[in-house]
Order: structure tokens, then C-alpha cells, then sequence
């Protein structure tokens, strides 16, 4: 009976042993042993993939906080400064730009006196050839409350004229901040229209509204385009009304 168990399994050793060294089952393994080294290495690329983007992910999150400082930095370096557009180039030559450009702006706006200026010079691009605009003149301001008060004028008296030139006068701000305003452009036009309706844009790129609907800010014109649409739309809903 022990013999017989015996042989069976050692037939069933022989077997295994010839399976295992079979044309087929080599193919096989050799199949397996390919997949693995195929996944493994699919795998390890993937994780330099992932490494790579959580990478470029933490520099991106990183870069934004360095990028609202550099923006708060300039601003607050520029604080004191405007911007005047429309005055003819070589309006300052031969003269201190300083005094030149304070003289300006007193005649411009009527000022009881000439403004403490530090620093009054043209933007730095090429000189404009013969029928090209002029360059704007960068002021910086001693005092930021004559800067303001110089703005303040600017906007109360409308379209400025100095020699039959149209003269304006701008916030000096970042370039990033210019953009980030000048996607309100077309919103701003929308709410020209609108009646009993106060608007104005606060530092950086963030319009204040103050309308029958109450006091709203936006950051994003996005937003600002649907409320405009809605408060246009309640304006002419009360004039109907009214005039009912």
C-alpha cells in the first residue's frame, strides 16, 4: 500500500517536473516575467510623473505669495506717483521737468499752489517720431495727500485742455494691476447706464457698487456681468412700475 503511494507520487513529481520544463509553461513564465518587468517600470514612471508634478505644483504655490508681494512692493512704491498723458514731448526741455510739471498741473487744475514734486520724468520707451502719441510723464509726489487732491480735481473737472491738447491724468499703477482692472472695462459700461447707481474701482482691481440692490464689491467681472444684468433689469421693472 506505501509502495503504491509512493509511486504515485513520484509520477506526480515527474509530472510537475515535465510541465515545468514544457515548451508551453517557459513561454509562460517568460510572458509573466515580461508583464512584471513591464509594470514595474510603467510604475517608476508614473512616480517620477507624480514627483514631477507635485514639483511644479508646490513652485506654482510658492511663486503666488512671491508674486502678491512683488505687486503689494511696486504698489506701495508707486503710491505717490500719477501718471499725465497728452502733454506735447519736449514740454519740459530746458527747465527743471520738476518744477515744470508742478507749474503745469497748479494752471491745470487751479491750485492755490504749485505741488511739492520729487521726480517728474518720461516713461522710459523710444522717443514717438512725428505724429505719434507723446509719452506719459511719471510724477512722484512729495505728499500723498497732493497726489490726491490732484486726482481728485483731474476727475470733478472732466476733460482737461492745456494748448488745445486733451490732457489726463491717471493713478500711477503696476502693470498687473492695470490688466486685472482693464477686465472691468466693458461691465463699467453697462453700469453708465444704470440710474441711481454709484461705482468705483478700490486698490487693487476691486469695484465697489452701491445701488438700490445695496452695496456690493467684485473681484471677478464674471460675477459683476450677471448682478449688472440683474440690477438692469430691476431699474427698468421700477420705472415701469412708476410710471404706472
Amino acid at each position: 500500500m506505501s509502495g503504491s503511494k509512493s509511486s504515485k507520487k513520484a509520477e506526480l513529481a515527474k509530472a510537475a517536473e515535465a510541465a515545468a520544463t514544457s515548451p508551453d509553461t517557459a513561454k509562460l513564465m517568460a510572458a509573466i516575467a515580461n508583464l512584471e518587468k513591464t509594470v514595474v517600470e510603467k510604475i517608476s514612471t508614473l512616480e517620477a510623473k507624480v514627483e514631477s508634478k507635485c514639483q511644479t505644483l508646490y513652485e506654482t504655490i510658492d511663486s503666488l505669495p512671491l508674486v502678491n508681494k512683488t505687486e503689494d512692493l511696486e504698489g506701495r512704491q508707486r503710491r505717490c506717483n500719477i501718471r499725465i498723458l497728452g502733454v506735447r514731448e519736449q514740454f519740459e526741455a530746458g527747465t527743471r521737468p520738476v518744477a515744470c510739471v508742478a507749474k503745469l498741473l497748479q494752471e491745470l487744475l487751479s491750485l492755490d499752489a504749485a505741488p511739492t514734486l520729487d521726480a517728474a520724468h518720461r516713461s522710459l520707451q523710444p522717443a514717438p517720431v512725428r505724429g505719434q502719441r507723446p509719452r506719459p510723464l511719471i510724477v512722484k509726489f512729495h505728499y500723498n495727500q497732493e497726489k490726491l487732491e490732484v486726482l481728485r480735481k483731474a476727475a470733478r473737472n472732466g476733460p482737461l485742455l492745456y494748448n488745445n491738447d486733451k490732457i489726463l491724468i491717471f493713478p500711477d499703477l503696476p502693470p498687473t494691476v492695470v490688466r486685472r482692472r482693464g477686465a472691468f472695462k466693458d461691465v463699467k459700461e453697462l453700469l453708465r447706464g444704470c440710474q441711481d447707481v454709484r461705482y468705483g474701482m478700490l486698490y487693487p482691481a476691486k469695484l465697489r457698487i452701491s445701488s438700490p440692490l445695496g452695496e456690493k464689491f467684485f473681484t471677478d467681472p464674471y460675477f459683476l456681468e450677471t448682478f449688472c444684468s440683474l440690477l438692469r433689469g430691476m431699474l427698468v421693472l421700477e420705472r415701469v412700475t412708476c410710471y404706472n
